[in-house]
């Protein structure tokens, strides 16, 4: 009796489960028919936008993290792609805003080409080579960085050199004002002459204080030219080795020099001089 009791209360709690499963499904079925096709699109969007975390191409990041490129600007992008961040900044001022407007920019602009290019400089390319799944790759990434930062303090050289130029001619004409100033001061202190004394005065402070402002922007500018000097020069060498020899680089080749070093080396054609190669 207590066993067909217990039989029948299973199979109730069966079909009412399965009643309740059954209008679920309905329910769905006719409340979200149209949500269905929102939904697909969504998916097939996604899979347009996003690419598959097991395909995903992990090499620029990890030589950006093993490089230390990951600068983050004032507006937070970052500067270690493939952009030149070069721009021309104007060179003709007037007010005293406006010199400052253009020596914020050359300040700023002038560290961080050198900042990134420092960085990328000082980059371990053995190490990023050892531990690359492809090597050509990450070489070309590497040697594509120097040639952008290169060109990046070239033409901050040039714009520098003109800003230069320009301060250079700007401060001449103060000190010719100065001397004129100084006479006329003495000139006018001589012959009691107090009005025109302290307006002598004023444009005498005036314009130095025109000639300290400008003598100071020079001194700038002369740090950043010695500095982008240095660094082009520096990895000049650099570059043009890791571009003569990029095959042997990503094959990993390598020649022990001898003590008898080129005597036997040229004759059996294991190594040449530069010239001989591009030739």
């Amino acid at each position: 009796m207590v066993s067909s009791l217990w039989k029948t209360n299973i199979l109730k709690i069966g079909l009412l489960t399965l009643t309740i499963v059954m209008f679920m499904q309905l329910y769905n079925y006719i409340s979200l028919g149209e949500d269905s096709n929102v939904a697909l699109i969504w998916d097939s969007q996604n899979a347009a936008n996003f690419s598959s975390a097991n395909t995903s191409n992990h090499l620029g990041i990890w030589v950006a993290l093993s490089t230390r490129i990951g600068i983050q600007f004032t507006d937070g992008s970052s500067s270690w792609v493939n952009e030149s961040f070069y721009k021309e900044i104007a060179s003709v001022w007037e007010t005293i805003e406006e010199k400052k407007q253009i020596r914020s920019k050359l300040i700023g602009q002038n560290m961080l080409i050198i900042w990134e290019y420092l960085n990328i400089s000082r980059s371990d390319i053995s190490s990023l080579l050892k531990t690359s799944n492809n090597r050509e790759k990450t070489l070309e990434w590497y040697i594509s960085q120097l040639e952008i930062r290169s060109k990046n303090s070239q033409l901050s050289l040039e714009s520098l050199e003109k800003h230069k130029t320009q301060l250079l001619a700007e401060i001449w004409e103060i000190e010719a004002k100065i001397e004129a100033t100084k006479s006329n001061m003495e000139k006018n202190f001589s012959s009691s002459n107090a009005s025109a004394t302290l307006e002598n005065v004023d444009d005498y402070f005036t314009l130095r204080e025109r000639y300290t402002v400008a003598f100071t922007d020079i001194v700038f500018i002369n740090q950043f030219i010695k500095q982008h000097n240095f660094l082009i020069n520096y990895n000049a060498g650099i570059l043009n080795t890791l571009k003569v020899n990029k095959k042997a680089i990503i094959d990993e080749s390598y020649v022990v020099i001898p003590e008898s070093w080129d005597q036997y080396l040229r004759p059996l054609e294991l190594i040449f001089d530069e010239g001989e190669v591009t030739q």
